[in-house]
């Protein structure tokens, strides 16, 4: 089911990520890093499980909604 996003770019793809903290490195140019900054305009969300929230680095917790 596709919904719009707050940019109006309908969403076309949902990754996951479980285990995500093994994908991701605290550098910016981290692609993974990239995906949270910037898919959400390209229609992509990017979805990410971890047991422990701050395995993640900052600048991606910076960029996505938690729950």
């Amino acid at each position: 089911m596709a919904r719009s996003t707050r940019s109006g770019t309908e969403l076309r793809h949902v990754i996951f990520l479980d285990e995500a903290h093994k994908f991701f490195s605290k550098d910016n140019d981290d692609i993974i890093n990239v995906m949270a900054r910037e898919a959400r305009k390209f229609g992509i969300e990017l979805w990410c499980a971890s047991q422990n929230p701050t395995d993640f680095p900052d600048s991606f917790l910076t960029n996505v909604g938690l729950r």
